[in-house]
């Protein structure tokens, strides 16, 4: 999962502040907004109903209902509200919308009930006569001589709601223009306290890496000024103990290699105290070993033998071990007890070594000079023969000379042997891990090249070549060594093959790889000698190759050639009509 700067930390906070900030201003607002416009809003109907009530109660005095009507409904169109009149029993009397005549009684009406009880009613209700919310204001209305009516003044709580609206739009529209000025200034300041965070992380890095000469830059800020300070201090100190650390463990090397060494440690009952890495790499034991014995731990006969042994015996015990895991290896163990104080056994204590690469080492070097003596052995014996045989004296100048190009010819082979051995060891050193060694190169020059240095050898068995190379192909590769491989593939095509026959040479690019194709019409090679041709002086026949002047190298460069390039190398073959050898580089 992707780390986040400190930059996406600060922002997402600051950014939430704002949006909680501007909302609970909002929404605070808005209810108290609401509270004194509707507070606003009744004040202003009661004093309405207080300009109106003297006209209302004189034509009440006189009983001119349809004046009062009229009056009603001339208040609406002057002032947008509805004026009613209700008598005490809660007959409507006059109204500013409707006939007074058609209306329900409001007897029960909340605003009402408390104007009757001499107090100013107001509610919020839906009407039913107007279909419609609104915001009712009722007072007593009295009238000399009679029972006290009601007026009562009303809105449609709509028109207070569509202000307030108006309103609250024009606060949405503050709230988003502050929201994103504050936004503005909340990367503004994040960047501002990021990028001196920024710059000491990649200062910090630097340190880690061991590069103490560039200093941090002390900003302006002060906690971050002194932890760039404190920093700038550390790495001076750092650089000062490194350097005394660099020269222990020059002192200390030699301890410290030793701990590539797998030690455990078990105590007297076979229970394991202690596995250091290389032991548990090398064993491959799990995590938690402790206070099990070590037989639960290792499932391997002969270690677990070996400890009983050195516990047993309470002596030093040295022997080569076989352990078979997902494949053989030699250990070499050396056990010893180990005593407490007063001199008694308390566990034992097993250093192992994985001697497995030194013993393969030593088998491939035995059987590397068992090979290169046996390669040499031959042409030295025929070398050393003639030259006794021109020692003795007494040989004729045909038969001297016959001597001499004999020795010229096992002297060639011993040279060929000698440069194909070195080439090899070469290129089993040279990694190609540098791209430098690596260029992008003509393929059909490289092919070239290796068919001129082969041309002679082909021209004395009249034998021909057949190119079939596409034109134009690309790849990357060391051209030396690549037209050394082919020159070896073409090499031995031609020894393989009958005079007077052809060699084919094919070069194409296919799914994005490059593909280079030696093919000849020789004897072939059996099937089961395929897997094994590529070994260092492996012969298919023996005598037929030494007669030819192979060193039984020549194979085995191709395919190192071939990994050096990321490459891969293929056979085909069939007994009596050919082999053909294919290099495939990656495009």
């Amino acid at each position: 999962m992707a780390r986040k700067t400190i930059f996406y930390h600060i922002l997402p906070y600051y950014l939430l502040v704002i949006v909680l900030t501007l909302f609970t201003s909002a929404w605070y607002t808005t209810v108290l907004l609401k509270k004194f416009y509707f507070k606003h809003v009744q004040e202003e109907l009661e004093i309405r109903c207080s300009l109106v009530e003297k006209d209302v109660a004189d034509l009440m005095a006189s009983s001119d209902y349809n004046g009062l009507d009229l009056f009603c409904k001339k208040f609406y169109k002057a002032n947008n509200s509805r004026l009613t009149v209700i008598a005490p029993d809660g007959k409507v009397l006059a109204d500013s919308i409707e006939d007074p005549a058609k209306m329900e009684n409001h007897a029960g009406r909340i605003e009402i009930d408390d104007a009757l009880k001499n107090l100013t009613g107001r509610s919020i209700r839906y009407s039913p006569t107007l279909h419609q919310n609104m915001m009712y204001i009722a007072m007593p209305l009295p009238i000399k001589g009679k029972d006290s009516s009601v007026l009562r003044i009303s809105v449609p709580v709509g028109f207070i709601d569509k202000t307030l609206s108006e309103i609250y739009r024009k606060i949405i529209y503050a709230g988003i223009a502050i929201a994103v000025l504050a936004t503005l200034i909340g990367v503004f300041v994040s960047r501002r306290i990021s990028s001196p965070i920024l710059a000491l992380e990649k200062g910090a890095a630097n340190f880690a890496k061991g590069d103490f000469s560039r200093k941090l830059q002390v900003p302006d800020i002060d906690e971050i000024g002194e932890l760039a300070g404190s920093m700038n201090f550390m790495a001076d100190e750092l650089n000062r103990r490194m350097r005394e650390i660099l020269e222990q463990r020059n002192r200390q090397n030699a301890i410290l290699s030793s701990m590539m060494e797998g030690v455990i440690a078990v105590d007297a009952e076979g229970r394991i105290l202690s596995i250091n890495r290389a032991a548990a790499l090398l064993l491959k034991t799990p995590e938690s070993y402790q206070d099990k014995l070590f037989h639960e731990i290792i499932r391997n006969a002969a270690l677990q033998n070996f400890i009983d042994s050195v516990l047993e015996e309470k002596k030093t015990i040295e022997k080569e071990l076989s352990f078979f895991d997902d494949e053989q290896r030699s250990l070499y163990v050396r056990g010893t007890v180990l005593n407490d104080s007063e001199g008694g056994c308390i566990g034992a204590l097993l250093v192992i070594n994985d001697i497995t690469r030194l013993k393969k080492l030593e088998n491939m070097r035995s059987e590397f000079v068992a090979n290169v003596s046996h390669e040499i052995k031959t042409p030295l014996t025929a070398i050393k023969a003639s030259v006794e045989t021109l020692l003795d004296g007494g040989t004729a100048k045909d038969d001297m000379e016959n001597l001499l190009r004999i020795i010229s010819r096992h002297t060639e082979r011993l040279t060929s042997i000698v440069d194909d051995i070195l080439s090899l060891s070469k290129l089993e050193q040279d990694k190609m891990q540098d791209d430098q060694k690596l260029s992008e190169t003509l393929l059909e020059t490289v092919v070239e090249g290796a068919i001129a240095d082969c041309r002679e050898k082909a021209e004395k068995k009249e034998i021909g070549f057949v190119m079939n190379c596409n034109k134009g192909i690309v790849g990357k590769m060391n051209s030396s060594l690549m037209e050394q491989a082919l020159v070896n593939l073409i090499d031995n095509a031609i020894k393989y093959s009958d005079e007077k026959s052809s060699v084919e040479i094919e070069t194409f690019k296919d799914d994005g790889k490059i593909f280079m194709r030696v093919k000849d019409h020789g004897c072939g090679i059996p099937q089961e000698h395929l897997s094994r041709i590529f070994e260092r002086f492996y012969r298919v026949d023996k005598g037929r190759s030494r007669k030819l002047g192979g060193t039984g190298l020549g194979l085995s460069i191709v395919k190192h050639i071939a990994n050096l390039h990321g490459a891969k190398v293929e056979v085909e073959s069939v007994v009596g009509k050919g082999s053909t050898f294919t290099i495939i580089l990656p495009g």
